[in-house]
């Protein structure tokens, strides 16, 4: 094991790592909380007109695509006003979603899919909730993007995940793979709109105290 320090982005894979012995308890390790994000790049108080829930990820298993379209697909025949979005691109990898029927999952569960996107600011102002129900992260980049445009969170209590929100302040933490905790977090929002600008507030703040 030739190395001085270890990094980690979050303290739950540190401490993965140490009980199962995948690196040296005797060599030095650090915390720091994910790459970063410039919040002068993402920052805008631009929100659509319809609630609307987003995600943005390569179109894997383990991002929760199919959880956040299960939900979409209950809540479109139920509520009028509301609109769901994802962005993201198919890639080869072990864990790839299956193109053709991942699509027809978008279109029956009334999702609008824009592809892969370069300048993202552009879809997060598309967003009012941006969501991520991953069943790990080590920071989730897209998450603190979203939070630096003001935009409440919902994600999964798991590593990496969990310390981007704290909840009721900035979005809410869903039990992974609950479909229907996750389902009643979005209805919060549908029912009460005024959280979307409360939260997204703080999120910001959260953003530029610990992620600039």
């Amino acid at each position: 094991q030739s190395y001085d320090k270890v990094f980690f982005q979050n303290n739950d894979d540190k401490l993965f790592f140490l009980n199962e012995n995948l690196i040296n308890s005797k060599k030095s390790t650090d915390t720091f909380r994910g790459s970063g994000v410039n919040v002068k790049r993402f920052n805008s108080s631009i929100y659509p007109e319809k609630i609307t829930f987003s995600l943005a990820s390569r179109m894997i298993k383990n991002k929760g695509i199919t959880q956040f379209c299960e939900v979409a697909k209950k809540l479109s025949k139920k509520f009028s006003n509301i609109e769901f979005i994802i962005c993201g691109d198919f890639t080869k990898s072990p864990y790839s979603l299956d193109k053709k029927k991942t699509l027809d999952l978008f279109k029956e569960s009334n999702i609008q899919y824009f592809g892969w996107i370069k300048y993202m600011e552009t879809f997060y102002e598309k967003t009012s909730v941006y969501v991520l129900p991953s069943i790990r992260e080590g920071t989730p980049r897209t998450v603190l993007e979203a939070m630096a445009m003001k935009r409440p969170i919902i994600t999964n209590d798991v590593p990496g995940c969990r310390d981007t929100v704290i909840d009721g302040y900035n979005g809410f933490l869903t039990k992974l793979g609950d479909t229907n905790d996750l389902e009643d977090k979005f209805k919060i929002f549908i029912s009460n709109p005024n959280l979307i600008l409360e939260m997204g507030t703080n999120s910001r703040a959260r953003v530029a105290d610990f992620y600039d």
